[in-house]
């Protein structure tokens, strides 16, 4: 399964093969987790999206059989410029090791190029950046598991729909080519422009300083999948996340396509530990929650 550091490339380089960031794709244990796959033409993106299975019956000879067909929708992704571009002080450049100005711009464009890494992360999860693209949280058209526990109008409860309460919610996804997957532009090219940059005038209330500007711009976005390679479980504060909920929403996706990646935040992560603790046999603490059902745990922080 190609992954992040698979595909990403800095001006049709190999990211691997390129020294002081080959390193840089690997800042998301999330994303390199997931599939990566190339957009089908430049910086769109075109994929069928599975709302609506298909049946099937056996029938007696001479005999008709009502079935249906599998329902799908296209979908059209217009990825969103993956901006990593930043400037920076000639006076620092010029007086970092000796006036080594290349060293200090490639070790800049490591810093931003990990945090355009994390800021990928945060989007293809939360979808916090209004000029982004849509995150895992905005597909309404995933199953819902919620631990309403035994009084469903307690607001200290969550339910899928329940605003008096703060939410916790955990991800079960199936992660594939035709699944789930971090969509990138331009056959996952990232053009970064720190051998020859600009010099440009940066204004500031105190006046103006001369810097480097270096461009590094892709092109990204995420392929939701369809109804059944995504499971939300809602949880709350009083009613914690559990591998009975885990194994519920599992429960949901089809036989063969099965999640293959659970994503939850650090609070999740830690009642789900919690659990474990409390109903093992030696009354020992769990240990940290990397699996559940054999399947990955990653936690990140944008939930």
């Amino acid at each position: 399964m190609p992954n992040l550091a698979d595909l990403v490339k800095i001006n049709d380089n190999n990211i691997a093969d390129i020294d002081g960031i080959s390193d840089v794709a690997k800042a998301s244990e999330l994303l390199n987790k997931m599939e990566t796959i190339a957009a089908s033409n430049g910086t769109d993106h075109k994929y069928l999206k599975q709302v609506g299975q298909s049946s099937s019956a056996f029938r007696g000879v001479n005999s008709g059989v009502t079935k249906t067909t599998s329902t799908d929708t296209l979908v059209t992704l217009n990825l969103k410029v993956w901006d990593a571009s930043f400037d920076a002080d000639v006076a620092l450049a010029k007086g970092y090791k000796g006036g080594d100005v290349d060293g200090y711009l490639l070790r800049e464009t490591k810093r931003s190029l990990e945090g355009a890494v994390y800021a990928l992360e945060s989007q293809v999860v939360a979808g916090t950046d209004t000029n982004g693209f849509a995150g895992l949280t905005a597909d309404t058209s995933m199953v819902v598991v919620a631990n309403n526990g035994l009084d469903t109008g307690d607001t200290g409860y969550a339910t899928a729909t329940d605003t008096g309460v703060t939410q916790i919610a955990t991800y079960l996804i199936r992660t594939a080519e035709d699944g789930v997957a971090v969509v990138l532009g331009n056959d996952g090219n990232i053009a970064v422009d720190a051998e020859d940059p600009q010099v440009v005038r940066i204004s500031d209330s105190n006046g103006s300083y001369p810097a480097y500007y270096v461009p590094a711009l892709g092109w990204a976005s995420l392929q939701q999948g369809g109804k059944y390679d995504v499971a939300k479980v809602v949880t709350s504060a009083k009613m914690p996340l559990t591998d009975d909920l885990i194994a519920e929403a599992e429960a949901k996706f089809k036989a063969g396509k099965k999640p293959n990646l659970i994503v939850t935040g650090s609070t999740a992560k830690q009642q789900l530990r919690e659990s474990r603790t409390a109903v093992n046999t030696v009354g020992a603490p769990a240990p940290i929650v990397t699996e559940s059902f054999g399947i990955p745990v990653v936690e990140t922080e944008a939930l």
